[in-house]
């Protein structure tokens, strides 16, 4: 939820909740995760207890785990924009 360091990415299967997030200004991309090297975690059924359960079930939640080295978490190839900025 953005208020502890963590080696995790958040990301969702929803483009809808994405684009709906994306009200800041920001960028909608999409992922191949078949391209991501690291660790793809499926939260979309719910983890955690409380608010995090339930935010990560409602937002359809992907976390992608950055296992540190040289190269980025989810590859440049693997990105494709589909919303740019507002």
């Amino acid at each position: 939820m953005g208020k502890k360091q963590s080696d995790l990415i958040s990301a969702t299967k929803d483009q809808s909740k994405a684009e709906g997030l994306s009200n800041r200004g920001n960028s909608v991309v999409g992922i191949d995760l078949n391209k991501v090297p690291g660790e793809v975690v499926g939260a979309s059924q719910g983890v955690g207890r409380g608010r995090v359960f339930s935010r990560t079930k409602s937002h359809q939640e992907v976390l992608i785990r950055d296992i540190g080295g040289p190269n980025p978490p989810i590859p440049p190839e693997a990105i494709k924009i589909i919303q740019g900025k507002k």
